[in-house]
């Protein structure tokens, strides 16, 4: 049987409890849905974009236990998420799938995906304001034994890039 082309909808397939193939590659499969939802974003294309969150959405929903290629990748797709939830075209649910992002997915990657994206200059301010949220709940779902670790070596960083001269006053919370 041939490997599915990797492409958003087969992504979305899989997010939704779709059985992978074999050979599939989820790297690609990630690339694609990222790209896609990067060049969704930037033409204001909402469809696309709702596609992603209602099955990502869905998978996590999943009961008993969330589908766990929605839960593996979610957390990669965070930066997008919030310039979804936080943007100006801003796209239904996606609050919604950030609750559920940190509800069912790793504590420790969701940081980590998170950290990334708002250390680089892509976020939108609003976005990033949503991110540093986002990462006060990550950070306050940790283990508290093991949440300085985490606050310690973000701090500094998120700090410097997050209040820096490009952010208007009247922006910041």
């Amino acid at each position: 049987e041939p490997v599915p082309q990797a492409t958003m909808e087969r992504f979305v397939e899989l997010a939704e409890g779709a059985p992978a193939a074999r050979g599939e590659d989820t790297i690609e499969l990630l690339t694609v849905a990222r790209a896609t939802a990067q060049s969704a974003l930037a033409a204001g294309e909402s469809s696309t974009l709702s596609r992603l969150v209602q099955a990502l959405a869905a998978g996590l929903s999943t009961e008993p236990k969330p589908v766990p290629f929605a839960r593996e990748q979610a957390p990669e797709l965070v930066a997008e998420l919030l310039a979804m939830a936080a943007g100006p075209a801003v796209v239904e649910d996606c609050e919604q799938l950030l609750e559920l992002l940190l509800a069912k997915c790793r504590t420790g990657e969701i940081y980590t995906f998170l950290l990334e994206c708002l250390c680089g200059d892509e976020l939108e301010v609003s976005a990033r304001i949503r991110g540093i949220d986002l990462l006060r709940q990550v950070l306050l779902k940790m283990e508290e034994s093991k949440r300085h670790m985490f606050l310690g070596s973000c701090f500094p960083t998120l700090l410097k890039k997050s209040v820096s001269a490009r952010t208007p006053p009247e922006q910041l919370p």
